[in-house]
């Protein structure tokens, strides 16, 4: 059984809050780069999933539809990555 470490500090309240996250890249983008390139991964992940089955649970479409949401909305912060 694997142990998963817990998100501490800045990082702690970001990870479940794409909304605070999309707001504190909008205001720092190269001090949150790290944070968008991991989130920007989970949303290919989840695009890649989404591609190979189409039935998704509602959950997943939530979770989706919140990442395409903050990757739409900072994505221009970071012109060098598309």
């Amino acid at each position: 059984m694997a142990i998963v470490a817990q998100p501490q500090g800045r990082y702690a309240s970001l990870d479940s809050n794409l909304g605070l996250l999309q707001e504190m890249v909008r205001k720092d983008p190269e001090s949150y780069k790290e944070e968008f390139e991991e989130r920007f991964f989970k949303f290919e992940q989840r695009m890649n999933l989404f591609n190979f089955n189409t039935h998704f649970h509602r959950h997943d479409i939530n979770v989706l539809t919140e990442l395409v949401t903050f990757v739409s909305g900072v994505a221009d912060n970071y012109p060098g990555m598309f």
